[in-house]
């Protein structure tokens, strides 16, 4: 009886070595499947904490920029009270500030007082100037040297506004003659002088130059 020794010896090798194959096969599939899972974690673990920091970035900016535009817009107001809206007086060493729109063309005149004693300025708008025709009045503001005392009230037809360092400010309560008979001027006129007498009584109005 012949043996094959060959097909007895190669048969069992080729099944191992198919067995081995698709062991090994089957590993592979498996490994590759691990680092998909492990490679996907990451893809998305990357997507969102760079969303994270661009919403952060985001939020960030967000108040910055408002806070930016607010002081711009506080810088332009104070620009506009600074310079629109103030009369300098160099003849009393002050200017006044804050002045209010419908005094916003504010003029004066200044005078001498009794013995030069103080400086008295007289004060219109140009729009009140245009409808008496002639030189309105609006208010008197006298300027007088050293520290204010009482008995310069001169019986309440003057009251003071503010001290300053060597001088102080004081206004006349006494009522203006109407620049002419007009009722629209008049009550125009009555107006103005109103709204100046509540305005320049002020101390906060008023300010060294």
């Amino acid at each position: 009886m012949a043996i094959d020794l060959a097909s007895f010896c190669v048969y069992p090798d080729n099944r191992m070595y198919k067995n081995n194959l698709k062991s090994n096969k089957q590993r592979l599939e498996l490994g590759f499947t691990t680092v998909e899972i492990l490679l996907s974690i990451i893809v998305v673990v990357l997507i969102g904490a760079v969303g994270w920091l661009v919403y952060s970035n985001g939020k960030d900016d967000s108040p910055q920029s408002t806070n930016v535009s607010k002081v711009a817009e506080i810088n332009e107001n104070k620009s506009d009270k600074t310079n629109v809206n103030t009369l300098k007086i160099p003849e009393f060493g002050v200017k006044l500030v804050n002045i209010p729109n419908s005094l916003k063309d504010l003029t004066y005149t200044t005078t001498p007082g009794t013995d030069n004693a103080y400086i008295a300025a007289s004060f219109d708008t140009k729009t009140l100037a245009a409808k008496c025709g002639v030189g309105g009045w609006i208010g008197t503001i006298n300027r007088y040297p050293g520290v204010f005392s009482k008995d310069q009230e001169n019986n309440g037809q003057l009251s003071l506004i503010k001290q300053f360092d060597g001088f102080w400010l004081g206004i006349l309560n006494i009522g203006g003659v109407p620049c002419n008979e007009n009722t629209d001027t008049v009550d125009f006129q009555g107006s103005q002088i109103s709204t100046f007498k509540q305005f320049a009584s002020n101390p906060a109005n008023w300010q060294s130059d």
